[in-house]
């Protein structure tokens, strides 16, 4: 029976707790070279901010033409704000700056209202059988067409396509390296050659913009390449404009937008100066009464254009063939209960919270369109900082798959037995001595695959060990000691260590002459459970040994690093013993940080806490510790 009463009562609390704005004070900023109309702002969050709240979020300035804008990008660990202007102000680094998020939790609320108050079993069934129907259900109907193999689809992507041709619901499992986004692009491809309308949806812009390209791609190499229109981003801000140049034919309601808005920027500063102007003439004046005439007449001009715009927008949306958009825009904007799409896919579902599925099945329309569920269950799950244990917990700290049950292989098994789940188990991302470490310990062993560019390994006189998995205990943690800053006491760092920090220093200085044989620069990700260790000791020394050579250092908790990749990535544990490191679900913490390493892979722990570890045994437990020569 579904938990109407619950179910109302966690969405309306997180309604109330998320409607509180997160503050920040501006540090400094500058013009993003690649988007004069973007802001780069460095901030300090004055309390707690989480940035799975303010996707597609806006900030703001107070007083009087202060300065205001929506989110493009929101780095919280690292306090970096990439911020499109609304007007003509920019940012004053003398005020505070306000954070508020996108309010798509009202249209949940509005839902979680409605059946709570009907109460409707049937629709309620949807969700609660969710799983029983998936592990019965049959093939649909044919619908009486004859599609080719999509071209370059290896066994287990060709076998997701066809799944997804024949069930109304199906789930591609895609482990790091194994082409998701690849095969998903296929789909859309696939469904959009039938004449079907599709709409794609992902958590977050960057991961949309990957399933975007991917179904561009797609779309060309079937000889079918999208036409200006066709396919639309739906975005008020691209995060990374430059990566759309080569594609315009996607920008369709981008530059709609910016017309709209250069004309909207031209009557707000007419109507600014207009007010400025008329305060120097008396209100009996014939100057004063001109002024409050262009007032009048360039405010009902923007009321106007607004419409238009609106108007604009929804005929554009009406004659695209596909639509990509967060999930956040999706339902704030009300795509999901338009009933417009035929097929809906969904990226990246390993962080889309449950609390949505009831609306997501419910919502869509009247009549029930085919979904195509893809993602990892063994990488982390939604953010949630709330309290553990929960109901709240339960709906916003929990995904899908762990609904289902499918926490490890064992339940994820019946679905893939059962047709509702395709594997796919080839990687091209890791070595073969990497890939073999992930999938022993977090894919059933079932993950294959080598990287098919073989890279030479270091030189000898490098003096870089040479394992594809290299274990390394730094000794004895060194904690970091921070000046007084923002009135506070000086003192010891929590979770840092500068030993681990100074040998990985050492390890990248003698891979940056190494660099110029691969080709291209060699790409090192450094990852550390610790906020602390990432923000006051990695981010502070390593950004400066880019200079020296043809290398690319990126530093990232294991959270930000989900869906990132590198040749070399050092996962420096600082305490191997954690409890953080130890708790039950860190098993995805683990499988996150290992599978994220192209070329090489270095974990940095204590021996004697890793070794007593419960996940030590199968993770490393063949892999010796090396001891690095002097």
């Amino acid at each position: 029976m579904f938990p109407f009463a619950e179910y109302k009562s966690v969405v309306l609390s997180e309604s109330e707790a998320r409607k509180v704005r997160a503050e920040a004070m501006i540090l400094n900023f500058e013009r993003d070279s690649e988007d004069g109309e973007n802001f780069l702002i460095a901030v300090k969050f004055m309390g707690q901010c989480d940035a799975s709240l303010f996707e597609d979020g806006t900030v703001s300035q107070e007083g009087e033409g202060a300065f205001h804008g929506e989110i493009v990008e929101l780095d919280v660990p690292f306090g970096m704000l990439t911020v499109k202007a609304v007007g003509a102000a920019q940012p004053k680094s003398n005020l505070p700056l306000y954070l508020q998020p996108a309010d798509y939790l009202e249209k949940l609320l509005e839902f979680a209202t409605h059946i709570a108050e009907s109460e409707n079993g049937e629709k309620a069934a949807r969700f609660d059988t969710l799983k029983q129907d998936l592990l019965s259900a049959t093939d649909l109907p044919s619908q009486g067409h004859t599609l080719g193999e999509a071209p370059d689809l290896r066994q287990a992507q060709s076998k997701a396509l066809e799944m997804a041709r024949r069930r109304q619901t199906s789930f591609i499992w895609g482990p790091p390296g194994t082409g998701k986004s690849y095969t998903l692009g296929h789909i859309a491809a696939d469904f959009r050659a039938q004449g079907k309308r599709i709409l794609l949806l992902s958590n977050t812009n960057a991961a949309v913009d990957v399933a975007t390209f991917a179904i561009d791609d797609a779309c060309r190499q079937r000889d079918q390449s999208l036409k200006p229109g066709q396919l639309i981003r739906y975005t008020r801000v691209l995060a990374k404009p430059a990566e759309y140049m080569d594609r315009p034919h996607l920008l369709e309601y981008t530059r709609l937008l910016q017309r709209f808005a250069m004309r909207e920027r031209e009557l707000a500063k007419r109507i600014r100066d207009a007010k400025e102007s008329r305060m120097q003439f008396s209100p009996n004046s014939a100057d004063f009464s001109r002024l409050s005439f262009e007032i009048l007449a360039a405010t009902a001009e923007l009321t106007d254009l607004g419409k238009k715009r609106k108007a604009e927008v929804e005929v554009m949306l009406a004659h695209a063939q596909i639509v990509c958009a967060t999930l956040t825009s999706a339902m704030y904007n009300g795509f999901v209960s338009s009933g417009a799409f035929d097929v809906v896919l969904f990226d990246e579902a390993s962080v889309m919270a449950l609390v949505v599925w009831p609306y997501l099945l419910y919502r869509f329309g009247p009549r029930t369109p085919r979904y195509v569920i893809a993602g990892d269950p063994m990488q982390l799950p939604p953010v949630f900082t709330g309290m553990s244990g929960t109901a709240n917990e339960r709906w916003f700290g929990r995904n899908i798959y762990s609904y289902l049950g499918m926490s490890d292989w064992s339940g994820i098994r019946p679905f893939v037995d059962g047709g509702a789940m395709t594997l796919l188990n080839e990687q091209t991302r890791m070595r073969r001595e990497i890939c073999s470490l992930v999938s022993a310990r977090f894919y059933g062993g079932l993950l294959v695959g080598d990287r098919t560019d073989e890279t030479r390994p270091w030189s000898d006189a490098s003096r870089i060990p040479q394992a594809q998995v290299v274990l390394l205990d730094p000794g004895m943690m060194q904690p970091y000691v921070t000046k007084a800053k923002w009135g506070q006491q000086g003192g010891a760092v929590s979770h840092t260590s500068l030993t681990s920090a100074a040998l990985v220093e050492g390890l990248v200085r003698k891979m940056i002459p190494e660099a110029p044989v691969l080709g291209a620069p060699l790409e090192v990700l450094i990852i550390t459970p610790f906020v602390n260790q990432a923000r006051y000791v990695y981010e502070r020394r390593m950004k400066a040994l880019e200079h020296l050579g043809n290398v690319r250092i990126s530093v990232s908790t294991v959270h930000r690093s989900q869906g990132a990749e590198a040749d070399v990535v050092f996962f420096d544990t600082i305490d191997a013993g954690s409890w953080f490191l130890k708790k039950p679900e860190a098993a995805k913490l683990w499988c996150v940080a290992c599978s994220r390493a192209r070329r090489q892979l270095f974990v940095l722990a204590n021996e004697n806490a890793l070794r007593q570890g419960t996940h030590s045994g199968p993770l490393f437990g063949d892999i010796p510790f090396v001891d690095l020569p002097d």
